[in-house]
C-alpha cells in the first residue's frame, strides 16, 4: 500500500477501514490510509523512530483491602453456678424428713417451728414418729 493516499503512523488500537473492511493497527510506524489517519484521532503521524511510541496510561487500580482476620479469642470457661451461701436458718442435709419438708416449701427452722404437730403429720412422707424426731432436731438447733 505505497500509494499517495497513505501515511505512516502509529495506531494505539485496531481500526477497520475501507470496503471490503480491512483492519489496521495497533502498531508503530505502520502504513495506513490517509482517510483513516484523519478519522482516527489517536494516530501519531510521521517517522516514529524519533518519537517515542504512545503507550496508554495504566488503568488506576483500587487498593485491595486487607482480608478480615478475627482476633484470637481465648476459649470460654465453662459456666459454673455460684454455690449458695450457707444459710444459718436453712435445714441441714441430714435433717429428718428434709426432702418431704422441702417438697411443700419448708426450708428453714423458723418454718418448721411455726407448724403444729398436726400440720407436720399431714405432710406426705412425715409420720407421727417422724414429727417427734423433727421437733427434737429443731430443739437441738435452737439450743445452739
Amino acid at each position: 500500500m505505497a500509494d499517495s493516499a497513505s501515511v505512516r503512523g502509529t495506531l494505539r488500537r485496531t481500526f477497520g477501514y475501507g470496503d471490503p473492511t480491512k483492519y489496521y493497527g495497533p502498531g508503530v510506524n505502520i502504513e495506513i490510509p490517509a482517510g483513516l489517519a484523519f478519522l482516527a484521532h489517536d494516530v501519531t503521524r510521521g517517522d516514529t523512530k524519533s518519537a517515542a511510541p504512545v503507550t496508554p496510561a495504566p488503568a488506576p487500580v483500587a487498593p485491595v483491602p486487607a482480608p478480615f482476620v478475627p482476633a484470637p479469642v481465648a476459649p470460654a470457661a465453662p459456666i459454673v453456678p455460684a454455690p449458695e451461701p450457707p444459710d444459718m436458718h436453712s435445714l441441714p442435709p441430714d435433717f429428718p424428713a428434709r426432702n418431704a419438708l422441702a417438697a411443700v416449701g419448708i426450708k428453714t427452722f423458723e418454718q418448721v417451728t411455726a407448724l403444729s404437730n398436726a400440720q407436720l403429720d399431714r405432710i406426705d412422707g412425715v409420720t407421727t414418729r417422724m414429727v417427734r424426731t423433727i421437733r427434737q432436731a429443731a430443739a437441738s438447733h435452737s439450743a445452739r
